[in-house]
């Protein structure tokens, strides 16, 4: 048959017949498989044009059945959605109905917003419900009459065979009907669910984009003043304070006057984004099989009382009397699905912060301590979730117990009151028996989804609830440009995890506090610190005062933590025009924090605050998307070639993309990966400048390049291209203050000064602190500017991270699930047997099923010479005996379930950290959260149920075949036929639904992707107004994945339709055979295989769906299973054969020989031919342009990078025989992107607990950390010092310290680990120049006698080195003393120096100041 014959059948016949008559033309024609080329592009789903009678039957679905079942379906051959369920319609639709709610004050303002938006669904789903409950119910009744004619005809009673194929018939057409109505009710509430999903999604990432920093740090919102509109004591003014007493207090928690709401971190919006919707939406699909079953059931019992009449109320009173214990449980399951919540949300948010720190991680081999932490945070989740499985499958083994019990009872009283057993009444009885079996089985099912939904959409309605912030779009330009504060007062909230700056203020120690404490030079203190204290070099006054006690800063941690966050008051700043203004001040003191309250992301509390003109914002983290270097900087601007030109020849980044495989298409990687600090700072800078702002925000852009980089961004971007712009620019780089029209000094939240630099060098204030250091930079840079101007510029390579190739496409299995996936899950509960013994007792408990309803019917019929006793007695044990089989086996299920996804989340886990960052860098973060927060979840909570019940009914459908082959062998004529028509059906559906969710979940991992991505950058996707189009990306996306979503929805019916045939065929010739009386059959027997009949559709149906959801399921294991075999993995410890002393590397001497390297195979070389002896306990700088191979030296060092040729000894020892946690753990690294890991000060500086206290306070006066002096004069309290204490909490990514104060945390991490060889990489690249010269001097005599590597960008802090290696294109084009090298003028370190205003003088004096400390030390 062809396909268009195929679809015009509908038309022309009965929808039974059609669905028969299309499956058996899609088995003769299929059985040849055919190819069919896949589309050019994806087309609308015919869904939406379709007719009556193809909606009715799914008839629309069978061109895509077709192709699915004769090739691998591709995402082209996927349909897009409908316009009618597109996600900005329904989540426009949701939004404005959930504010109405909300306005009004409904109790559950999200419930009802779903109810209003898909009624028309949820109503054509309830009334199929209907059909098919009231269908099923019926049947009983036709039952019972066939029974009745069946009995009469075999004792030899007068019969009309008409009569009795009528019954037949009209059983048949019930049947029809119910399949019907069960279809349309699951894909009724199935795509209310998916739509409900995606609409939600989009939802929740517009408000993770407009949350406020106050309502994500969990503080409650402020009261909203009353509207002038609004008449004072008046009942609207009653009603809008009570509004926002509500949002102040969702829970209704009075006892607290400043009541707190739940926190929401990123990890935590991300977790209802994926989890919560996806309940939600599983809910939906089962809302009315719940309410249906409860429906059928109390129906079930009233016929049962007029079959059995008052013999059915001990039966009912057993269902009566196991109502409080469902609900007991139902109440457990809620409360332990509150708690695995709470669980899987730390789990997930600790796994996005490894993810995000995965380099960092790997550098001071810390994997150990996240595996740790994951372990004991899994080790609770899996404990929480077997009781929370437990209790379900108390509640399901329950529910089908009861049935049992119930028709024991009934039928024993019905013996006893009737003195026989009449076939017509017990098994139409049976038949109601057994149809409550099902219900009661799904029914706690359905609830515990219920349950979990609305815990779901309780969590999402309380995000959407909180307190929101001002969200602009981009402004058009303006001719009128102005920045205006007065009086104006701004605050960070208590833990708010934005773009970084100064968040943290802990508690303030006056200048008498700081007096009061007793210092290191103590007597009592020496005693305590023994030798260390004897050998400490004598410091400098300022360390002096910095260094206190352990036990004094103890005392100070005791004050309450919840310790005001910084804060800026009485701002006072006028602004207008193209100015350049530059910020300066201290570590800490609050110039990115005047620069996020101008951009709007820092809280005004007083004052006013306005900006007239189109904002850009360089962050000091530069936020790159997982895009082309383009898009990256286009940022959806309209392309204008021409300009786009001038932006990249302006941030130098021209030479970069030359030497890119595909230039500025190129792709970056996640978070900006695969290229350097530099490279991400001059990408953010062009965006910036793309965007053609009138006022431009600038961060500290120029902190990580070099100094000719960043000479030409001074020239030829901030004072070439935007020289009609107004740019605030926030630098430690004093040396280019000459060129600002004014300067904003801060300190300590307070704008001291805003003058020009001639008059600010002037005042005898603070600002002349903070301005000692600038005459001599500006000297500098006046004397040296012919020089600059007239030193030819060579063009620079691509820094060494952007080799990195495109981030890679997901990976995807074609066909079936593999056999290995299988075997691995199998073996991961513990053994190959276990599952042999699970599939055992679940033969076992179904054998026991058949054996108690087929002893009835021998009981009925008196087959056997037994006493009623003996009957009853026998009856009673199989029915005990079953349900305990029951519920050990479903417990032994979940058990081993739950340990089979423990211990493969574990290997997953533990291969994720074993893998090079080569994989990190070509694998976003979303697809790796999709897998271990979608896939993990559904390990957890749905695998081990969903191969039970395919079991259960698989089993089911083979014991009711068995059984009626056996007593009517002619009906094993049309078995043949049906069996195969069944099993091709399932094999062809599963063909198609396979592949369709492997594309659904590779179309969802964009979705994480971008959702991650956005959350990350949020800060600039609002100071550019741009939220509304990534908003629109993302709705994009989640169309995407929808539209393969949906078609799962639809295929399942497509199935469901063609599989009833199969029952209704069965149904039909079983009950003609009966009618018939062609077999000498009892009509007990007769009863008890009709009873069977009857819901076999259900079983059928169910089975191919559970088969498929199993395999569909096992989707989610084989996303693990890869995880677990086929990633990518470093060298591993048996190849390591080197076996080490505690105290190596004890000399820290370190050769390189012929190394040669590249970050993956197919790249260019980035190392060539390294040849460098470095010798013990010497200070080596390494220097050289951009892209020369310095920052290479440090990966192959640590061996993040694997040479190619060549070797690596420290101490004499091959570093490729040593184990990589060895290595790296015997080294400290100082990276210029000083990393910082959610949790305290300490655990980020000894995450393994090894150092005393003592020690870790040690390092952190030694960097100035914990008492770093504003020199403030308050009329009150006097000087103020900000401290930080071991307690401190620290936001994901350090994002409530400064980036200064981050570069410092970093500096005493390696100064805590004590390693003999330390690396630094422009390590104190955003230290204002007071604290830098006190940091240098730390590492002069702290670091004095080990083996130093200073990669740096500032000659400055490597003048006063041992020796200076300069690299020039992965090789040492120089190497030998400061000195030296400098002397030689045609050199290359001659000429870097020349470009940062270096002169002879200074080389001499920091070789002076260097052996004044080494002299200081010994």
């Amino acid at each position: 048959m062809s396909q268009e014959e195929a679809k015009a059948v509908p038309s022309a016949a009965p929808s039974t017949v059609v669905s028969r008559v299309g499956l058996m033309g899609r088995l003769m024609g299929g059985l040849r498989r055919r190819h069919i080329p896949v589309p050019q592009h994806r087309e609308p789903s015919p869904e939406h044009t379709a007719g009556f009678l193809s909606r009715l039957t799914f008839s629309w679905m069978s061109s895509l059945m077709f192709k699915g079942y004769n090739r691998p379906l591709e995402v082209n051959d996927i349909w897009l959605v409908n316009p009618d369920r597109s996600t900005q319609r329904l989540a426009t639709d949701i939004r404005d109905n959930f504010k109405n709610n909300t306005d009004r004050r409904s109790k559950r303002p999200l419930l009802v917003a779903i109810w209003q938006t898909f009624r028309k669904d949820i109503i054509i789903g309830a009334v199929a419900a209907f059909l098919s409950s009231s269908c099923q119910v019926v049947m009983s009744l036709v039952v019972k009459y066939i029974i009745a004619f069946a009995e009469e005809a075999y004792y030899g009673r007068k019969t009309s065979i008409g009569r009795g194929v009528g019954l037949v018939i009209c059983l048949t057409c019930l049947q029809v009907l119910a399949s019907f109505g069960n279809a349309h009710m699951f894909y009724r509430g199935m795509m209310t669910g998916a739509q409900t999903r995606s609409a939600l999604i989009s939802i929740i990432f517009d408000k993770a984009m407009t949350i406020s920093g106050r309502a994500k740090a969990g503080d409650a919102a402020a009261l909203e003043p009353r509207p002038a509109n609004v008449t004072p004591g008046s009942n609207e003014e009653k009603d809008h304070f009570a509004r926002q007493m509500e949002k102040a207090d969702p829970e209704g928690n009075k006892k607290d006057n400043t009541p707190r709401s739940s926190a929401w971190p990123s990890g935590r919006i991300i977790n209802i984004m994926s989890v919560d919707t996806y309940r939600i939406d599983q809910a939906c699909g089962w809302f009315h099989v719940t309410w249906s079953n409860m429906l059928s059931i109390i129906v079930t019992i009233a016929l049962l009382i007029v079959n059995l009449s008052y013999s059915a109320l001990p039966g009912i009173g057993i269902f009566l009397l196991s109502l409080p214990i469902s609900i007991v449980g139902m109440l457990a399951m809620f409360r332990h699905r509150k708690v695995v919540n709470k669980i899987t949300d730390e789990r997930i948010t600790v796994t996005q912060d490894l993810l995000s720190t995965i380099r960092f991680v790997k550098y001071y081999a810390w994997e150990g301590d996240f595996l740790q932490r994951l372990a004991r945070i899994r080790k609770k989740e899996i404990a929480e979730i077997r009781w929370l499985l437990a209790i379900r499958n108390f509640l399901n083994t329950f529910g089908t117990t009861t049935p049992v019990l119930a028709a024991i009872v009934a039928f024993i009283v019905y013996f006893k009151t009737q003195d026989n057993l009449s076939p017509a009444s017990v098994f139409s009885s049976l038949t109601l028996f057994n149809q409550l079996r099902m219900p009661l089985m799904f029914v706690p099912f359905t609830l515990a989804m219920i349950v979990d939904a609305l815990q779901s959409i309780d969590r999402i309605e309380e995000f959407l609830k909180a307190e929101d912030c001002s969200v602009e779009e981009a402004s058009p330009k303006s001719t009128l440009i102005s920045i205006h504060m007065q009086d104006a007062s701004f605050t960070w909230e208590q833990s708010t995890p934005p773009d970084p700056n100064e968040r943290l203020r802990s508690r303030e120690l006056t200048e008498e506090e700081m007096r009061e404490m007793k210092w290191d030079d103590d007597d009592s203190n020496k005693k305590k610190r023994g030798k260390k204290t004897e050998t400490r070099a004598k410091v400098s006054p300022r360390e002096d005062q910095a260094n206190s006690t352990l036990s004094e800063i103890k005392e100070k941690e005791k004050a309450p933590a919840d310790t005001p966050p910084f804060s800026m008051h009485g701002l006072n700043l006028h602004i207008e025009g193209a100015e350049l203004i530059g910020i300066i001040g201290t570590v800490g003191s609050g110039k990115s924090s005047l620069l996020s309250a101008i951009a709007r992301e820092m809280r005004r509390t007083a004052g006013e605050c306005t900006t007239q003109g189109r904002r850009a914002f360089c962050a000091q983290v530069p936020w790159i998307q997982s895009t082309t270097i383009r898009e990256n900087i286009t940022f959806g601007q309209e392309f204008d070639q021409a300009k786009y030109d001038a932006v990249i020849d302006a941030c130098a980044l021209k030479p970069d993309l030359g030497i890119l495989p595909d230039g500025s298409s190129t792709v970056i990687g996640e978070k900006g990966i695969n290229l350097s600090g530099g490279q991400k700072h001059r990408i953010s800078l062009a965006r910036a400048m793309y965007f053609d702002p009138d006022i431009i925000i600038l961060d500290d852009p120029l902190a990580a390049v070099d100094a000719e980089t960043g000479s030409h961004l001074m020239d030829h971007a901030i004072c070439g291209l935007l020289k009609n712009t107004c740019r605030l620019l926030a630098t430690h780089q004093v040396q280019l203050l000459h060129r600002c029209d004014r300067i904003i000094v801060m300190d300590n939240g307070k704008i001291v000064a805003c003058d020009s630099l001639d008059n600010l060098m002037k005042r005898d204030d603070v600002s002349m602190r903070v301005l000692q250091t600038v005459q001599m930079g500006v000297d500098r840079e006046i004397a040296n500017c012919d020089a600059s101007q007239a030193t030819t510029k060579k063009p620079r390579v691509l820094e060494e991270k952007s080799g990195d190739a495109i981030m890679q496409e997901e990976d995807r299995q074609f066909k079936g699930i593999s056999r290995e996936v299988y075997k691995n899950y199998c073996s991961s509960m513990g053994s190959m047997l276990l599952p042999i013994l699970l599939l055992a007792s679940l033969v076992v408990y179904q054998a026991s099923s058949i054996i108690t309803n087929l002893w009835l019917a021998w009981w009925s019929s008196g087959k056997y010479s037994l006493s009623p006793t003996s009957y009853i007695g026998i009856y009673i044990a199989l029915g005990v005996g079953q349900s305990l089989v029951q519920f050990v086996s479903m417990l032994a299920m979940s058990t081993y379930g739950t340990e089979a996804s423990k211990r493969m989340y574990q290997q997953a886990t533990k291969n994720l950290m074993r893998a090079p960052v080569a994989f990190f860098d070509t694998t976003p973060v979303g697809r790796i959260m999709n897998r271990f927060s979608k896939d993990v979840d559904v390990m957890d909570n749905n695998l081990s149920e969903s191969v039970r019940m395919a079991a259960t009914t698989l089993l089911t459908v083979l014991s009711v075949v068995g059984l009626t082959v056996s007593y009517f062998y002619y009906f094993a004529i049309a078995l043949v036929s049906m069996l195969l028509i069944y099993a091709f059906a399932s094999s062809y559906y599963r063909a198609s639904a396979r592949e369709i969710k492997r594309i659904e979940g590779m179309l969802r991992s964009p979705v994480f992707a971008l959702f991650s991505e956005a959350v990350s950058g949020t800060t600039t996707l609002r100071a550019y107004g741009e939220v509304g189009s990534f908003s629109r990306r993302i709705v994009c996306a989640i169309d995407d994945m929808a539209s393969a979503y949906y078609i799962t929805c639809a295929n399942q019916r497509w199935l469901s339709l063609r599989v009833d045939v199969v029952g209704v065929v069965f149904l039909l010739v079983t009950g003609l055979l009966v009618v018939t009386n062609k077999f000498d059959v009892s009509p007990s027997i007769s009863g008890l295989v009709l009873s069977y009949l009857v819901s076999i559709t259900q079983s059928l149906l169910f089975s191919v769906r559970q088969v498929a959801e199993v395999e569909n399921s096992m989707t989610s294991v084989e996303r693990i299973h890869y995880y677990n075999k086929q990633i990518p993995q470093e060298a591993s410890d048996e190849s390591s054969t080197a076996k080490l002393d505690e105290s190596w590397p004890a000399k820290g001497e370190m050769v390189f020989k012929g190394v040669q390297a590249r970050y993956r195979p197919g790249l260019p070389l980035v190392i060539h031919d390294l040849n460098l002896h470095i010798h013990p306990g010497e200070r080596l700088g390494i220097a050289g342009r951009t892209g020369a191979g310095k920052s290479s030296i440090m990966a192959v060092l640590f061996r993040i990078v694997e040479p190619c040729a060549g070797s690596i000894t420290i101490d004499g020892l091959d570093v490729s025989r040593v184990r990589l946690h060895d290595l790296r753990s015997r080294m400290s690294i100082v990276p210029q992107d000083a990393t910082v890991v959610r949790g305290t000060v300490r655990s980020n500086l000894d995450p393994f607990h090894k150092k005393s206290d003592e020690e870790l306070w040690e390092a952190l006066q030694r960097v100035h950390l914990t008492a770093m002096p504003r020199n403030t004069q308050d009329s009150q309290n006097g000087s103020t010092f900000s401290t930080i204490t071991l307690d401190t909490v620290l936001e994901p990514e350090g994002s409530n310290l400064s980036h200064g104060e981050r570069q410092l945390l970093a500096l005493a991490r390696a100064l805590v680990r004590g390693s003999q060889i330390i690396v630094a990489d422009e390590a104190t690249s955003s230290i204002d120049l007071e604290n830098d010269a006190a940091i240098q001097h730390t590492i002069a005599t702290a670091f004095r006698g080990k083996t130093l590597l200073c990669i740096a960008h500032r000659l400055r802090t490597i003048l006063g080195y041992d020796r200076v290696c300069v690299m020039h294109e992965g090789r040492v084009a120089e190497l030998g003393e400061p000195l030296a090298l400098y002397d030689d003028e045609d050199g290359r370190f001659r000429q870097l120096c020349n470009e940062s205003r270096i002169t002879r003088d200074d080389v001499v004096a920091a070789a002076e100041a260097a052996a004044a400390a080494a002299k200081m030390v010994k």
